[in-house]
């Protein structure tokens, strides 16, 4: 079982996402952090819906209008979180599409 606990799902996706990622499977990886951000946002995991909307926002094909949005939540919940690494790395991709 991957989730013993509920509140381990969203970082399970997260995780689960990348190893697709990297094994050339970019649907499956956009699947799974979908799944993932309906989990982090059901159990109210900001950092971790955070997270999951970068990795969207950062794999989808910039002809998708639904890369920006995912940015750009990302970059708000970043920036309520104080996170200064994770928003600069949001800022730099927004960067790129102004």
């Amino acid at each position: 079982a991957l989730h013993r606990f509920n509140i381990g799902k969203p970082a399970g996706w997260l995780c689960q996402g990348w190893v697709e990622q990297l094994q050339g499977n970019p649907a499956k990886a956009i699947k799974l952090w979908q799944k993932g951000l309906n989990a982090a946002a059901n159990l109210k995991t900001p950092y971790e819906e955070g997270w999951l909307h970068y990795q969207l926002g950062r794999h989808l094909p910039t002809t998708d209008p639904a890369r920006q949005h995912h940015l750009q939540q990302a970059q708000a919940i970043f920036t309520r979180l104080k996170t200064g690494y994770e928003l600069s790395l949001v800022r730099q991709l927004l960067g790129e599409n102004s």
